[in-house]
């Protein structure tokens, strides 16, 4: 996996190519509450944009509101993270449609939980732990993470499980989960890409940001980009 993250069949101008693609329409890569200008709100904005005379000056003005923290990096900035596969990581979570930046969060939250998911021997408490991880999630703390990933344990707050446990609905529990693998997410791609951390944020519903990002250590990073690249294959043409 090493080598194939580093390969130069991932040129940086297409990944860069990605990330302006992403910031092109404000409306389409970003939650509704970054839309406002001004004094504007959000539903203004579009309503503004929706006439073609504007639509364009209306997104180019939006999305560099949005990406003003983009303004400070360099050209050389921009090459490191795009040759990086944390930044490359953070470029795939900019572009990727949100629930498929949901689904892998999920899959992160799996594996480190894994060693909680497995001490929870109760028949109700595993069915509700399946309902707000997700078969595919749930499945890969059972039955892979032990065995493939089992150091990132170590990066799982147990409080934050608990409390994704303990919500009476579903949902809330899963956004929980959520938040919690972003936390890992971004624990990865924070000490690359800061600002793109800033900016995946800023897609996010305000109920799905991430949880407190754990402290990863360089061994982790890597267990981590396996586990992507294992389970999400079709995140690889991206990362590299």
């Amino acid at each position: 996996m090493d080598a194939a993250i580093s390969s130069s069949a991932y040129p940086v101008l297409g990944t860069l190519s990605r990330l302006a693609a992403a910031l092109s329409d404000p409306f389409a890569t970003f939650d509704r509450d970054n839309w406002s200008l001004g004094n504007l709100s959000p539903t203004e904005m579009e309503a503004i944009a929706a006439d073609p005379a504007f639509r364009r000056p209306v997104r180019r003005a939006i999305a560099g509101h949005v990406s003003a923290g983009l303004a400070t990096l360099s050209r050389e900035d921009f090459t490191r993270i795009a040759s990086a596969p944390e930044g490359r990581l953070a470029i795939a979570m900019l572009s990727a449609p949100v629930d498929e930046v949901f689904d892998l969060a999920l899959l992160c939250a799996g594996a480190v939980f894994h060693r909680d998911i497995l001490a929870a021997t109760g028949k109700l408490e595993r069915a509700a732990l399946r309902a707000r991880l997700g078969s595919d999630a749930y499945l890969l703390a059972t039955q892979e993470a032990s065995g493939l990933y089992p150091s990132l344990a170590a990066l799982g707050d147990a409080q934050q499980f608990h409390a994704a446990l303990a919500e009476d609905d579903s949902d809330a529990g899963r956004r929980h989960f959520i938040g919690s693998g972003l936390g890992l997410l971004f624990a990865l791609i924070g000490p690359v890409a800061p600002a793109l951390c800033d900016l995946i944020a800023r897609r996010l519903p305000p109920d799905r940001r991430p949880a407190a990002a754990p402290s990863a250590k360089p061994g982790d990073i890597g267990r981590l980009l396996r586990l992507i690249d294992r389970r999400r294959p079709s995140w690889l043409a991206t990362i590299g």
